[in-house]
């Protein structure tokens, strides 16, 4: 941090010597005498973190990687000025994020405020369920609220309390009387819920963007132009030609990409180049949203599992747009720009449009699910859709399209360390068939394993539904001490860590690349700690890769 080690009090500079911080140190920050900037030179790591007075700290640039809690006074202020924040707990005080922060906690009891947006997505990501975020103010379109390890998809409703601000529920909560998701919002300026979406990995956002051509009875139609109760064709599979199918809801949205989160997150649109499937098909290029399902083989395949770089991708060039919605009486395969693809099916995000033309009634119509309502299976195991992929990535590469983008180099090492929980770093020895061994120090009462991560989905490819960010599978964890000899099973059993994923079937359970692993009561003399790595890899070799972006020719 400005190349210098912070041994005590920051903010006195009697305290710093030159080099890199160390794990073990917990800096104590007093904002008494005036308020304190700090420029983060990539990465830093330290125990703990304490903010006294009522001036405030600004972290600008870089990482901060707490191992345990950072404690603010409840007067004073922490500003991520684009830096990211990451700790089990942040409590007391609030905290500022602006022009591209991220604050990554356990939970939090800091009054949270969003700034400028102008340099990129500012983000709160909460990653243990059942607790509630007290309160946030100036949220704003390009603020995210995220909660990585929660199960529940069903979506969110705004509660508008006497004092003008919100409350945030599950969408399916009837009482509003159990714990919300956010107590008090504040909304920004001329900002309204209608500007906001609830978005989950598994939650699927599927739509036309502007201009894409819809085949009807009486020749096409842009999806723009598409109202309740207009007439468009549909597929009949009993006689394998189109029908008419009415539209009984029709609705729009628009988004602003969020340029700091992966392609397929980031709300980027899917190009799918002309011709790309087969001859004709589609007739033109096709805009879609990365969850919206193309009719192969008698199945949906979501639009992401089948980027190639080359003939389907993301169009980097297009960051606003708007998008379209049309159901129809039941979910049914459609054409757009002659290209078999499906209509709209709610699964619970409808709330979230604004609707196009007529007004239809109102309904309480409970969502609807792939698995019982959709008009044909969906593909998404890498046995159904890999050879789809194959198949059209031979055909673009046959036709001579040019690649858009670079493959990461990888790498099978994890790279793992292991830390405890008052930050010292212990050495970790191989000891082979997957088990590492590393030293537990009397007193230690939780440790942290470190590693690489990454998304199988982009190390293998898109045609691998799997969008975790996995660091490490950890099957059997042992400590010995003195004669005691113990077989550890949190992270087994408990479905609230820190830096894991949820548990799985089997005795196994993988880490995001940052785990805690609590003991089952503090050691009063020195261990061994033996952990076995049942899968890891592979990692792309540079932290935050992403695929090198060429022009595009579409």
């Amino acid at each position: 941090m400005d190349g210098c080690r912070f041994q005590n009090d920051w903010d006195n500079a009697a305290n710093w010597t030159n080099g890199v911080p160390t794990y073990d140190i917990t800096p104590v920050i007093d904002t008494s005498s005036g308020n304190v900037s700090i420029d983060l030179d990539g990465s830093e790591a330290s125990n703990a973190l304490t903010v006294n007075g009522s001036g405030t700290v600004t972290l600008t640039g870089g990482t901060l990687a707490l191992n345990g809690t950072a404690t603010l006074a409840s007067s004073s202020t922490v500003t991520l000025n684009g830096s990211t924040l990451t700790a089990s707990y942040v409590n007391g005080g609030s905290v500022t994020l602006t022009d591209g922060a991220t604050m990554t906690v356990g939970s939090t009891t800091s009054a949270i405020n969003f700034g400028s947006t102008s340099q990129g997505t500012n983000t709160l990501s909460l990653t243990y369920t059942g607790y509630s975020v007290p309160s946030v103010t100036n949220l704003a379109p390009g603020d995210e609220i995220v909660f990585p390890n929660d199960s529940w998809n069903t979506g969110i409703q705004w509660v508008e309390n006497s004092d003008g601000n919100y409350t945030i529920y599950d969408a399916f909560s009837t009482t509003n009387s159990g714990d919300a998701f956010v107590k008090s919002v504040t909304l920004a300026p001329g900002v309204s819920t209608s500007d906001f979406s609830w978005n989950n990995t598994s939650y699927a956002i599927v739509c036309f963007l502007s201009g894409t051509m819809i085949r009807t009875p009486d020749g096409e139609r842009a999806v723009e132009t598409l109202e309740l109760d207009d007439i468009i064709t549909v597929f009949d599979p009993g006689t394998s030609t189109g029908t008419a199918g009415k539209i009984t809801w029709a609705g729009r949205r628009h988004v602003t990409v969020r340029r700091n989160l992966p392609d397929d997150e980031a709300g980027y649109p899917v190009r799918i180049l002309a011709d790309a499937i087969a001859p004709g098909t589609p007739r033109m290029d096709l805009l879609v949203t990365p969850e919206h399902c193309l009719f192969l083989n008698e199945r949906f395949v979501p639009a992401r599992m089948l980027v190639n770089g080359s003939s389907i991708f993301y169009d980097h060039a297009i960051t606003q747009y708007t998008y379209h919605h049309v159901e129809t009486e039941r979910h049914a395969v459609i054409w757009a720009n002659d290209m078999p693809t499906e209509s709209y099916l709610d699964t619970g995000n409808r709330r979230f449009m604004e609707r196009e033309g007529k007004v239809s009634q109102l309904t309480t119509t409970p969502p609807r699910s792939w698995k019982q309502d959709a008009a044909a299976p969906l593909a998404v195991s890498r046995e159904q859709v890999e050879p789809l992929f194959r198949r059209i990535a031979e055909r673009a590469e046959a036709a001579g399209c040019t690649s858009r983008y670079t493959a990461p180099e990888l790498t099978e090492d994890p790279c793992l360390q292991i830390l405890t929980d008052k930050g010292i770093s212990l050495t970790v020895k191989d000891t082979g068939h997957g088990w590492f061994q590393f030293p537990v120090p009397a007193g230690t009462q939780s440790v942290r394993l470190l590693s690489r991560s990454s998304r199988p989905c982009d190390v293998i490819g898109p045609f691998v539904d799997d969008r975790r960010a996995l660091g490490v599978l950890v099957g059997d964890v042992l400590l010995h001490v003195g004669t005691m000899k113990k077989r550890l099973t949190p992270h087994l059993r408990t479905d609230d860590l820190f830096g894991w994923h949820n548990r799985e079937q089997g005795e196994h359970r993988w880490t995001t690349g940052n785990a805690v692993f609590p003991l089952s009561e503090k050691t009063d003399e020195e261990g061994v700690m033996f952990v076995n790595i049942l899968s890891s890899g592979p990692y792309s070799l540079h932290a935050g890769h992403r695929a090198e972006r060429l022009p595009l020719s579409a």
